[in-house]
């Protein structure tokens, strides 16, 4: 359970006005845990599931309903009705080692999704010159990882071995981006797909204090939005090398 309680007074004019602001949230905190180890033969199994749900407060500063016209060409104003941003995040992993060979492998996933999200709109209108910003709740962000690993040594004496990982990403961004519509510059809601596809392999060799390392990876980004004038991407990078201790 949380309970916090926030207070800001804007102090730069006579006018200035003040806010106060409580927050009393339930966050649950999930865990599971399970661990096995065999004696026998020292293989050791470990699984974890954890769901937390964050709340937290928007800056003080935004919640002020005042009107900043210092600079008369570039207005801020507060938003006295922003919520309370809530995120889940839930995460799930296994791992697994074995004796035998040096064995270890796991997999790992997680997932994060937030609601009521601060972000910040612009509007210009052409006529004045004047551009207005103001913050605003929006929803929709989240984002999934999951990714793997194997390592293990693959010859009698466990000189030779191989790490490998793969991985696979996705965020979900949502935002506002300033639209001109009849003549008048507007938020408007923007969503970005975001994936990013990732590999990496090490074959190493280890003699008595010797060690060398191959190395070699790749990573595979994509980003596009269906929003006019969005530039995609699609790029791959490469990377390879080698490593000694000798």
């Amino acid at each position: 359970f949380l309970a916090e309680r926030h207070s800001i007074r804007d102090t730069r004019t006579p006018m200035g006005g003040s806010k106060k602001a409580n927050l009393s949230a339930v966050s649950p905190v999930l865990r599971v845990w399970r661990r096995k180890h065999n004696q026998e033969n020292g293989n050791v199994e470990n699984i974890t599931f954890d769901y937390q749900c964050v709340t937290s407060l928007p800056d003080m500063g935004y919640l002020l309903d005042l009107v900043d016209d210092t600079n008369p060409l570039f207005i801020s104003r507060g938003n006295a009705h922003l919520k309370n941003s809530r995120t889940h995040n839930i995460n799930f992993n296994t791992w697994n080692s074995k004796a035998l060979h040096m064995q270890n492998y796991g997999i790992n996933i997680t997932w994060s999704q937030t609601s009521n999200a601060v972000a910040s709109t612009t509007t210009y209108d052409r006529a004045t010159g004047v551009t207005t910003y103001m913050p605003r709740n929006i929803n929709g962000n989240w984002v999934f990882n999951v990714g793997g690993n194997v390592s293990r040594t693959i010859d009698k004496k466990d000189r030779l071995g191989v790490n490998d990982r793969m991985s696979f990403s996705y965020n979900h961004n949502v935002d506002y981006i300033t639209e001109t519509v009849d003549g008048i510059a507007t938020p408007q809601r923007s969503t970005v797909h975001n994936y990013t596809v990732s590999k990496d392999l090490e074959i190493g060799y280890s003699y008595k204090k010797y060690k060398v390392t191959l190395k070699g990876g790749v990573k595979w980004r994509i980003q596009n939005s269906s929003r006019d004038n969005f530039i995609n991407l699609n790029a791959v990078d490469m990377q390879y090398g080698i490593s000694s201790n000798g």
